[in-house]
């Protein structure tokens, strides 16, 4: 019984860890994005689709 109580938590906080981690690179990455279309460089559209299938991976991995 503990030791299921145990695994819970565990999991629980691997998955706030990764939650973290992600939702701070995204946060990074634009606000990455926005200094950069400020100074005049041209964001490609590639980079933000391949950082979004990323995150959709993570998604799935967590699953």
């Amino acid at each position: 019984m503990i030791s299921l109580l145990l695994l819970f938590f565990v999991e629980g906080v691997k998955e706030i860890l990764l939650l973290k981690l992600v939702t701070h690179l995204i946060v990074t990455k634009l606000i990455f994005f926005f200094f950069l279309g400020r100074k005049g460089y041209h964001v490609s559209t590639l980079s933000v689709s391949n950082y979004l299938s990323t995150f959709e991976l993570t998604h799935l991995l967590r699953k």
